[in-house]
Order: C-alpha cells, then sequence, then structure tokens
C-alpha cells in the first residue's frame, strides 16, 4: 500500500474520532445541565451527579481508547510495518475528571446561588441573569473540559502505544487546517521522537488535534504541519524564543505584529483537510467502508450492559424532569 493510501486510512480513523468527540460534546451538554441537582448544597446530590457524568465520561473514553487501538493497528498495518503490538489503552482517570468538571460546571453555580442569596426582595430580574449567565459558564466550559477528557484518552492510548512499539519512532501532531495558533504552532514543530519526549500532548477543551505514530525518522509530515513549518520558517530570521512564537501566532491569526516582532513573508496557507469524497478517490469507496467497519466495531467493545443500564436510568430521570416541568 502507498503512503498515500496509508495516509488516507489515517486520516479516516481521524474522522471518525472527530464524530466520537462531537457525540461526547453533545451528549455531555444535553445530560449535565438537564440532571444538574436542584440543591447544589447537598454533598449526596452534588456526588450522585458526579457519578453519573464520570459514567458518561468513562465510555466515551473508553471508546475514544478503542478508536485509538484500532486506527492504530490500521496505519500500521498500511504501513507494512512487522510484527505486532499490543496497544496501551488509556485508563479512566476519577480525580482527572472531576478535576476538570468542578470547576468548569459547579464553580459557575455555585457563586451565582451565592449572589443571588445575596439579593434583596423584588430583584427576580437580576436573580435570573445571574443563573442565566452562570448556565452558559457551565454549559461552554464543562462542554469544553469533558471533550478534552475524551479526547486525552484517544491521545493517550496512541502515544503509549508508540512507546511500547519496537518499530515506532515517536508520534506527530495531526492538526485540523482551522486549527488555532497554538496548536498550529506545536504541529511546525515537527514529530516528538521517542528518545526525545518530555512532555505529554499539550492540547485545550475543544481541542481537535490527535497524535499519529511515526515508523520513520524521514516520513513525510503532514500538509498542514508542513505549511505551518513554511510559514515558522519565513518568519525573520534575528526573532528567536518567544519573539518568535508571538510572531507566528500573529501571522496565524491575521493580526499586525507588535513592535517586538516582524512581518512574516509570505507563506503558503494551509492546504484543505481530506474529506470522504477525497479519501474514496485515494484508497477506493470499498475498502474506506471497510476501515469505517473495524473503526465502529472498535466503537462496541466498551458499552456495557452495565453502562447502558445505568445511562438508560439517567435518560429516565431526564424524561421524568421534563413531565415535571
Amino acid at each position: 500500500m502507498t503512503y498515500a493510501q496509508a495516509q488516507a486510512i489515517q486520516e479516516a480513523h481521524h474522522l471518525a474520532a472527530d464524530r466520537l468527540l462531537r457525540e461526547s460534546e453533545k451528549l455531555f451538554a444535553t445530560a449535565s445541565m438537564r440532571t444538574l441537582p436542584k440543591n447544589l448544597d447537598s454533598d449526596r446530590d452534588v456526588k450522585r451527579w458526579l457519578d453519573a457524568m464520570y459514567l458518561l465520561g468513562t465510555r466515551q473514553a473508553n471508546q475514544a481508547s478503542a478508536l485509538a487501538a484500532t486506527g492504530y493497528k490500521l496505519y500500521r498495518d498500511a504501513r507494512g510495518v512487522s510484527g505486532t503490538v499490543t496497544p496501551v489503552l488509556a485508563k479512566p482517570n476519577r480525580q482527572a475528571f472531576e478535576d476538570a468538571i468542578r470547576p468548569t460546571v459547579l464553580v459557575p453555580q455555585w457563586r451565582a446561588l451565592n449572589k443571588i442569596s445575596a439579593l434583596a426582595d423584588g430583584e427576580e430580574f437580576l436573580a435570573r441573569s445571574l443563573q442565566l449567565t452562570a448556565n452558559r459558564l457551565s454549559l461552554v466550559g464543562g462542554t469544553g473540559a469533558f471533550s478534552k477528557y475524551v479526547a486525552t484518552a484517544h491521545r493517550e492510548t496512541t502515544i503509549a502505544t508508540t512507546q511500547r512499539d519496537p518499530r515506532a519512532v515517536g508520534w506527530a501532531r495531526a492538526t485540523r487546517t482551522d486549527a488555532c495558533s497554538f496548536c498550529l504552532l506545536l504541529a511546525s514543530q515537527g514529530p516528538v521522537f521517542r528518545s526525545e519526549q518530555t512532555a505529554g500532548f499539550a492540547s485545550h477543551d475543544l481541542c481537535g488535534c490527535k497524535a499519529a505514530p511515526s515508523f520513520d525518522r524521514d516520513e513525510p509530515w503532514n500538509d498542514t504541519a508542513l505549511s505551518a513549518r513554511a510559514l515558522w520558517d519565513s518568519l525573520d530570521p534575528s526573532l528567536k524564543g518567544k519573539d518568535r512564537e508571538i510572531a507566528f501566532r500573529q501571522a496565524v491569526e491575521g493580526r499586525k505584529p507588535t513592535k517586538r516582532t516582524a512581518t512574516a513573508k509570505d507563506a503558503p496557507a494551509p492546504r484543505t483537510g481530506t474529506g470522504r469524497n477525497a479519501l474514496d478517490a485515494v484508497i477506493g469507496t470499498s475498502q474506506l467502508e471497510k476501515i469505517h467497519g473495524e473503526l465502529a466495531n472498535s466503537l462496541a467493545k466498551f458499552d456495557s450492559p452495565g453502562t447502558r443500564s445505568r445511562i438508560n436510568e439517567i435518560e429516565q430521570e431526564l424524561n421524568a424532569r421534563d413531565k415535571a416541568a
């Protein structure tokens, strides 16, 4: 199989991961706000809510890990790498989950309650405004944190598996063409080789970047990374360190350079990402359907009866609240 075909398979895997993240965000946005405890001063009610949200988080993160493992194998086989490797699946982390969800969802609610309780009688409009603001903050912040928790499981599985795989030399950051300047800056620095790994995968809430395994130090960079590197190299050579990073981010965001930085020279714009039609053209429709089937099967591995039962309970609770409203 050609390198272009192997890259198309990897792109199909990453598109499946993006769909899983969007599904996760919608699931959390709906379930979290509609099941939020009415009595946020009750430790019991808050814990029960966190238990339910963690169950959803674990389910989605496990699916992301399974998807990453399947995608790793598909890409490894497509590259013609000999031997096999047992994937290292990311483990659920309750503490990390709560550390992400408490400040983004619960803290805005608690702050709003404190402000509302201090209002004088007759200030219902202000009370409603404070509550609506808190709900918006909780919805946006919580959804972003939940998405990052799920995405982290996907990345950690890929990175840990490359560390176990004797044929892998490291991993590269796979970014979208519309990635933010922070992510493009990291992508412009190229692959992270196993012998050079000193830190984890830097990311932000709602970050769509993936970790892609690399099996050859001379392996071509993906298109977005190449474009980002071209922009990096086009900057004024006198710029160093933080000044160069600032100039890069200004160029990506279309902002005017500050006095500390210089204008970048003309650089090629990031190329359009690979879509379904482009993948069809590279590897063929039948092969693509087979790949999608394998990726879909990997998502079903962790959808246990116990998990489905608990999610059904949450859905029943949602329905009951809707009827009572």
